[in-house]
């Protein structure tokens, strides 16, 4: 797993999406003690049908999480 590129994004139905920080943190622990490349999280709130379309900002930083993965 050494090197391998790897980001998390996390959806929860609460508002606060930092009540996934626990996850992010234990996901964190693990990727550094595999040694794999660390792209980030992007972490956003859907609790209805298409709240996620409306999460612009989520949706953007999604992408350039992929178009990191896909050219680092």
């Amino acid at each position: 797993m050494k090197g391998k590129r790897i980001g998390l994004i996390t959806v929860c139905g609460d508002p606060d999406v930092h009540t996934a920080d626990p996850i992010v943190h234990s996901f964190k622990s693990t990727v550094e003690m595999t040694k794999m490349h660390w792209l980030g999280v992007v972490m956003t709130s859907a609790a209805d049908k298409g709240d996620i379309l409306k999460a612009e900002k989520a949706r953007k930083q999604a992408w350039e999480s992929g178009r990191k993965a896909a050219t680092t």
